[in-house]
């Protein structure tokens, strides 16, 4: 009953109904816009309908936030605030397997590449903190636990998708071995 109690607090709160099994948000907390096509056919399969509809509305939302395929934007998803327009080393590093799920591995792999690039010995090899759509980083800001974090995530993208560049790579490669 407190669960229930706190769902549909929740629901309220960020204006989000539920009429005929079907999820409506309006976007109050977060203003979003379908930008790109990519799609995912990731499902949830429940005994509750409200879960899977819930579900499909936050995969919906993910994918809201992809940039593949607007002009002058690399192959990337907001991983940061939405309104910033851009996306963020550490924000990256914890969406990055949630991501691979949906089917955005290339995104994955295209961040990944622009931090590895901003990594340069006039910044003590130290990543941009914050990128924007084009790939290009925006800030220097010294964040050792990112930098390894960023290491750990690009492992454990080529453990799920098998691809060997996430270890081959040169850039990413360089990367790797200018951080340790």
């Amino acid at each position: 009953m407190a669960d229930e109690l706190r769902r549909k607090e929740y629901y309220r709160q960020n204006d989000i109904q539920i009429i005929d099994g079907k999820i409506l948000y309006s976007g109050k907390s977060a203003k979003t816009r379908k930008i790109s096509r990519v799609s995912s056919n990731l499902s949830v399969r429940s005994s509750s309908s409200e879960r899977e509809n819930l579900f499909d509305w936050a995969k919906d939302l993910a994918l809201s936030y992809v940039m593949t395929g607007v002009p002058g934007a690399v192959p990337c998803y907001a991983a940061a605030n939405p309104i910033k327009e851009t996306y963020c080393l550490r924000d990256f590093e914890h969406m990055a397997l949630g991501a691979h799920f949906l089917g955005l591995d290339l995104e994955n792999i295209t961040m990944m590449k622009s931090v590895a690039k901003t990594a340069v010995p006039q910044n003590d090899y130290e990543p941009s903190w914050h990128y924007d759509y084009g790939g290009n980083g925006l800030e220097i800001t010294n964040t050792v636990p990112a930098i390894f974090e960023a290491i750990w995530a690009s492992y454990k993208q080529y453990l799920w998708t098998g691809n060997a560049d996430w270890i081959n790579d040169p850039v990413l490669f360089g990367y790797t071995i200018r951080i340790q």
